[in-house]
């Protein structure tokens, strides 16, 4: 701290001796800076007589009680690091800034248009990043405030027609005092309220009679006539606190439904409320510290028939103590006083006990002679080499105990300076043949040690302030990191990257880009022409398509159309340059092996496209997809959730685009069983990489058009392909043509998509140019689509000299063989042995004169090789011929 200028320290001190603006209790105090900041000292420092002598300042010399206690502070040895916290503590911004440069807020995840019905729950999402102190979030409806909506999240339940409109989200950093340029604005979400329900089918029967519209549904898998649309969600509160749980239902048949809130306790259960309606809200609050285990059950109101649908079983965790004000670390001196501080609220009298640890995870264990407290302050009268450590407070009053955060207690001698990073070393995007210098500068100079690290290694030549990477090579990309040392003390720098990119100068990042510059990057072209645009392009596109048609199980309906929306939708990826993989009825352990193996071939440079078509719902919020080997009832292990597949897609740091086609029905709780802990776990990546369409609303089914042999999403979305447009035009293209082709005869939308986009770049497409750039390394990209699909030659039908017809083959997907006889000559016949391929479960489904068969699951078969047999019988001058064409076909497997 103190090597600051005397110029800036006077600045700060003009600040400090200001008075907060605003009326006292509203927020703010009556006291000038310097008071505040005194108080925010975590440890007693001064007397009241010196404060006093402090004001004093005002008669005298220079006037300014805040320059007297800034010098008194420098004589001291106050850390910088507490000065600046005691700043922001008091939130005097204008003399923080002269010390800390702080950023406007920039906007990574924007919120999503989307479409809820009259009673659901609106959810809009924002996020951004700055430095610092974290952002504050404001929703707005249109320009108007939305009331105690200042997070990143914003939800309303209990949608109405009159929360339909425009929002958008505006991000401040409140360190910045120019309110004109401290804040980002997010883009618009519109948010468009359906005001009917949407039909859906059951079995095989359309929506509605067929002179009404030729659409089935993709939903109906199981009947009944009450479905639970939204399922009540786990939830906490404070005890003398209200909690809400809300659930939402429909009756497939038009009639009024009754609701019954229950509670579950060991032996019993308490009926907690009932109501009847389209939804029902159960608000409620507990006296003591519990977790409660609440469901309702929904039945029809007027006791027509017997049925009854329950929802998931929730948790409602009760607290009767929490943390108001958290302990802060102690930087202090040998010799000198300190304090820990903490408060907790609750239930009844608190107690406080502090605990203590070396090391930061270690177990903490009670200070010896320190006994139980009345209120959270643990004293230091002489701060030793005893009391260096890790410190954690435990609140507890008769319902149990909470632990704060733990703080670190170190300290150093009076005559010691500081060691403090001044510069930090920033990241770079560079190409090899390129040179640059990463730079990291502490404070004190004399005595202090240097070690620079890669991909946490040593640099052997890296024990200087500064690290000159010249003639970069591929063994110089990575992670980088200085540790300094002067004396006892010891501090690393933050950890910066040297990543490959395709740019003509090395270009400066700073640390949060760098982190996703891989997954956002996208290849450029510079045109010769300083106004002609940049050209976007990608290494290679690959497409992953997967249709389950046929399922294996009785009581899970199949249905008409997956199969021909891969076909064609394979067709079109073709013409756009995709590499592609389709797959027709995978099963569970075959849709993870094909998606682990695509994503072993994908890196940062490539375009990587899955589309599915087939069943699929939703359970807890989350949605699934159902390979052709789903049992009943639905088990969420034996499924794949579509977060699940996007992490492991985005994981590659590729450019993502994922379609769903299929349905997000909520279904009954006994027909769905939840996923168990060891399943694979929701996550999510930051990366700016990813483009997701769902063909349908959550809780609504998708469609497909009987009279098309298609699905409605699957038609928009090749309508949609067939001009070169940048992914956000793409969304929009799609949305309305269904809105336009998507509908019954009545008029009514029944289906509409949700989009999300996380893309570094508006204006990728999916039609980019496949270029390769010559300082690329990499050539595994040439070699990543090995042919399954490698085509078998035509068979000749021979037989005493005489031609009587042939045998085509034509890989229709990577798994889907069809064999074709084309006889000409009468009086010939040709059987086609199968059997060998039947034991190994391949399904084989021949036409009716057997002339062809097709062959389904070639990814099932024993080392990959085909094997069939045709047995020629025919009539010629010279008699009857008889001859066997055997077939062997290897089929290569992505490596």
């Amino acid at each position: 701290m103190w090597e600051i200028t005397q110029q800036k320290l006077k600045a700060a001190a003009k600040f400090l001796d200001e008075i907060p603006s605003g009326l006292p209790g509203k927020g703010t105090s009556n006291d000038e800076y310097w008071r505040q900041f005194i108080r925010a000292i975590p440890y007693k420092l001064y007397t009241q007589q010196k404060i006093e002598s402090f004001a004093d300042e005002l008669q005298g010399v220079t006037g300014s009680p805040s320059l007297k206690l800034l010098l008194d502070l420098r004589q001291r040895g106050f850390s910088y690091e507490k000065f600046l916290e005691c700043l922001e503590k008091i939130k005097c911004y204008k003399a923080l800034n002269l010390f800390v440069q702080s950023t406007v807020p920039i906007i990574n995840v924007d919120p999503q248009p989307q479409s809820v019905r009259i009673g659901g729950t609106i959810v809009l999402h924002c996020e951004a990043v700055c430095t610092p102190p974290p952002p504050q979030y404001q929703w707005y409806w249109g320009d108007t405030p939305l009331r105690n909506q200042r997070s990143s999240r914003l939800e309303i339940y209990k949608a109405d027609v009159q929360n339909a409109g425009v929002y958008k989200c505006k991000v401040t950093n409140p360190r910045i005092v120019d309110i004109k340029h401290n804040h980002s604005w997010s883009n618009l979400a519109k948010v468009e309220i359906l005001k009917f329900p949407i039909q859906e089918t059951v079995n095989h029967k359309p929506i509605r009679s067929d002179t009404e519209t030729d659409m089935s549904s993709r939903g109906g898998i199981f009947a009944g006539d009450i479905e639970i649309v939204k399922q009540p969600v786990n939830t906490e509160c404070r005890f003398d606190e209200k909690f809400h749980l809300h659930c939402e239902a429909k009756s497939k048949s038009g009639k009024h439904l009754s609701y019954t809130w229950k509670r579950e306790k060991p032996g019993r259960v308490t009926v907690m409320h009932t109501e009847t309606g389209t939804s029902s809200t159960l608000t409620s609050s507990w006296k003591n510290h519990d977790t409660l285990l609440i469901y309702c059950e929904v039945k029809h109101a007027d006791g027509s028939s017997e049925e009854v649908v329950t929802t998931d079983k929730v948790k409602v965790t009760v607290h009767s103590i929490w943390f108001e004000e958290q302990p802060l670390d102690i930087d202090g001196f040998i010799g000198e006083s300190a304090l820990l501080y903490c408060k907790a609220a609750g239930k009844g009298h608190i107690h406080y006990l502090w605990l203590r640890s070396e090391q930061l995870n270690g177990k903490k264990e009670r200070i010896p002679n320190v006994a139980f407290a009345d209120d959270g302050i643990f004293e230091f009268r002489s701060l030793g080499q005893k009391d260096w450590g890790y410190y954690t407070c435990q609140a507890q009053n008769i319902d149990g105990f909470i632990s704060s955060n733990t703080v670190h207690v170190q300290f150093q001698t009076k005559n010691q300076q500081n060691l403090c990073i001044e510069v930090q070393p920033e990241s770079y995007v560079t190409t090899q043949g390129h040179s640059l210098q990463l730079v990291c500068k502490a404070s004190p100079k004399q005595g202090t040690e240097y070690q620079w690290y890669h991909n946490g290694n040593q640099v052997r030549d890296g024990k200087e302030d500064t690290l000159i990477l010249s003639n970069i090579s591929d063994s110089d990309f990575g992670k980088y990191q200085c540790s300094v040392r002067n004396g006892g003390q010891f501090k690393q720098s933050r950890e910066v990257k040297v990543v490959r990119g395709s740019y003509i100068e090395t270009t400066r990042m700073n640390n949060t880009q760098s982190s996703q510059i891989e997954a956002e990057h996208t290849f450029t072209f510079k045109s010769q022409g300083d106004d002609s645009p940049d050209i976007l392009y990608a290494r290679e596109k690959i497409a992953l398509l997967i249709a389950n048609q046929n399922y294996e199980r009785e009581d899970i309906k199949s249905l008409n159309s997956p199969h021909n929306d891969v076909k064609l939708l394979k067709e079109q990826m073709e013409k756009m340059g995709f590499k592609v993989f389709a797959f027709f009825d995978l099963r569970y352990n075959e849709v993870m092996e094909a998606l682990e193996k695509i994503c072993r071939k994908l890196d940062a440079w490539m375009y990587v496209l899955l589309y599915y078509s087939g069943h699929g719902f939703q359970h807890q919020n989350v949605d699934y997809i159902m390979p052709v080997d789903a049992s009943f009832p639905i088990q969420c292990d034996a499924c794949i959730s579509v977060d699940h597949i996007t992490y492991k897609l985005q994981k590659t740091k590729s450019k993502v685009f994922v379609f769903f086609d299929c349905c997000r029905v909520n279904y009954e709780s006994d027909k769905v069983v939840s996923p168990s802990s060891t399943s694979h776990p929701t996550q999510y990546i930051g990366y700016a990489n990813l483009y997701k369409i769902l063909s349908c609303s959550a809780s609504n089914p998708a469609y497909e058009r009987i009279s098309d042999t298609c699905s409605v999403f699957n038609r928009a979305l090749r309508k949609a392909f067939e001009e070169r447009k940048s992914v956000q035009q793409l969304g929009f293209d799609v949305t309305k043509d269904m809105q336009d082709n998507g509908q019954t005869k009545n008029g009514k939308e029944f289906q509409r998509p949700v989009i999300m986009q996380q893309l570094g770049s508006s204006e990728i497409t999916l039609h980019e140019d496949i270029m390769k750039d010559t300082w690329m390394r990499d050539t595994h990209v040439e070699e990543i689509h090995t042919n399954i699909e490698e085509p078998l030659r035509d068979i000749s039908i021979q037989a005493g000299g005489h031609l009587f017809g042939k045998i085509t083959f034509n890989f229709i997907v990577s798994n889907t063989l069809i064999v074709k006889i084309i006889l000409r000559k009468a009086k010939c016949e040709c059987i086609i042995s199968t059997d060998q391929l039947e034991s190994q479960k391949l399904c084989v489904k021949r036409n009716v004169d057997g002339t062809e068969i097709k062959i389904v699951g070639l990814q099932r078969l024993k080392d990959l090789k085909l094997e069939l047999n045709f047995h020629i019988k025919a009539n010629t001058e010279d008699g009857e011929v008889a001859k066997d064409y055997p077939v062997i076909h290897s089929l290569d497997e992505l490596k």
